[in-house]
């Protein structure tokens, strides 16, 4: 699918390009807000406010710069942060790592490294924000460092870095709380 082309129609008020734009961000957008709320009703409200918001803003949006996936995870962002001064996030919901899981690994791979993923999951609030976040982005939304770039307004090489940082605490977090 040629992005570009997709989106000139969509400006266009072409809804079924529009439609085409949904289907292809939906998934990814919708793993990082889970793993930002780790509730599945309120990630769908969050996404379908998300690609409102872009709809509504499509006669002024620029196709130069970002990517739309950029675009869209800065609009999550904001309305995830939004929401949590709201109210606080919940715990992590019985089901959440299936939506927070890769989509081409099969529910097997998935159920075996279960207890893995909670223990993770708990470890990643004792990251600072920005380390959480771009641990989120890079594996959980599987964005490349390009992508995180744009979306968190860091060179590439600082998006690199602070990976790296993340995770080398969350190593040493989970070898002193599981492997004593």
């Amino acid at each position: 699918m040629d992005v570009k082309d997709v989106i000139i129609r969509a400006k266009n008020g072409d809804k079924d390009a529009f439609s085409a734009l949904f289907n292809e961000y939906y998934d990814p957008l919708f793993r990082f807000v889970m793993s930002r709320t780790y509730n599945r009703d309120k990630s769908v409200d969050i996404c379908q406010d998300v690609f409102l918001r872009w709809y509504e803003a499509l006669p002024r949006y620029e196709l130069a710069g970002s990517s739309p996936l950029s675009y869209l995870f800065t609009i999550a962002m904001r309305l995830v942060i939004n929401d949590s001064i709201k109210k606080k996030a919940d715990y992590l919901s019985e089901d959440a790592d299936e939506y927070i899981s890769d989509g081409d690994q099969g529910t097997e791979y998935w159920n075996d490294i279960n207890i893995s993923l909670v223990q993770i999951q708990d470890l990643l609030p004792q990251l600072t924000d920005n380390e959480r976040l771009i641990i989120e982005l890079k594996y959980i939304s599987d964005l490349d460092n390009k992508e995180i770039s744009a979306i968190v307004d860091k060179a590439p090489d600082s998006i690199r870095q602070l990976e790296h940082r993340a995770l080398a605490k969350l190593r040493k977090l989970y070898t002193q709380q599981y492997e004593k």
